[in-house]
């Protein structure tokens, strides 16, 4: 790892994550530190310092009580080939996990709302759905995210029922990171069966004529067959007929 070395690989990492050079170097230096401290066993503080004239690299390895550190310089040429592919397999983890990370803050926005998805892969008999959820960012920007509705939560009378491409709307109930082949990623978990759905529904198509004042409550849902709502005002009829079509059940509405 001399310090022409260094300045091409944060340069290939600058391009093909397009992150800042500053960021490469801050992830560059805790992949240093990392890899280099599960293989000599001691804690490891890298810098790496970047100048018109070049790149430098100075790498400590310390060792000892707190109290009493003894503190060695480790020769980055010294770095052998495989070290040197964990720590550039390792960096590119760590930036794919801040992207993840950054991505998950933006969906969590989601969370307990309604969207429209699009069923993405042919549905299997007993198996979950696979969703292309549709919704808009930053005001006007259309995005699709990947979803799963398990079994559990697609109604009794809908299961087989499923086709490739058909559009439905699904409450979205969790969003969380998940660990797929030691890889950081992100879980949705998509409901139509939860209470939440045909209230959340209904909320999103009366936002534009009602107030926040006004109380729309599920408080009992039998799936396929009935569900009851209470509301402190009446609501639009083409409201209570939208929701009525897209659950597929009997709707009973009572004032409070």
């Amino acid at each position: 790892m001399d310090p022409a070395e260094i300045e091409i690989f944060l340069q290939e990492i600058t391009d093909s994550y397009r992150v800042p050079v500053d960021f490469a170097v801050e992830k560059l230096e805790q992949a240093c530190n990392e890899v280099l401290a599960r293989i000599t066993g001691y804690e490891i503080e890298t810098w790496v310092t970047r100048r018109e004239s070049g790149t430098a690299i100075v790498i400590w390895a310390i060792s000892g009580p707190w109290h009493d550190p003894v503190i060695r310089r480790l020769a980055p040429d010294k770095i052998g080939t495989n070290a040197a592919k964990w720590i550039g397999s390792r960096i590119r983890a760590l930036i794919r996990e801040y992207s993840v990370l950054d991505h998950f803050g933006s969906l969590l926005r989601l969370h307990h709302r309604v969207y429209n998805g699009q069923i993405s892969k042919p549905p299997a008999r007993g198996a979950p759905l696979i969703v292309d959820l549709t919704y808009t960012y930053a005001g006007n920007s259309v995005q699709t995210v990947t979803a799963v509705c398990p079994l559990r939560f697609q109604p009794p009378r809908e299961r087989g029922s499923y086709a490739l491409g058909q559009v439905h709307k699904f409450y979205v109930s969790k969003v969380r990171l998940a660990k797929k082949r030691r890889e950081l990623g992100i879980s949705i978990e998509l409901s139509r069966t939860s209470r939440k759905f045909p209230e959340t529904l209904m909320k999103d198509l009366c936002r534009e004529v009602l107030d926040s004042r006004r109380v729309i409550r599920c408080v009992r849902r039998v799936l396929g067959y009935r569900t009851e709502v209470v509301v402190s005002d009446p609501l639009p009829k083409e409201v209570l007929l939208a929701v009525r079509q897209e659950i597929g059940e009997y709707l009973q509405v009572r004032f409070i």
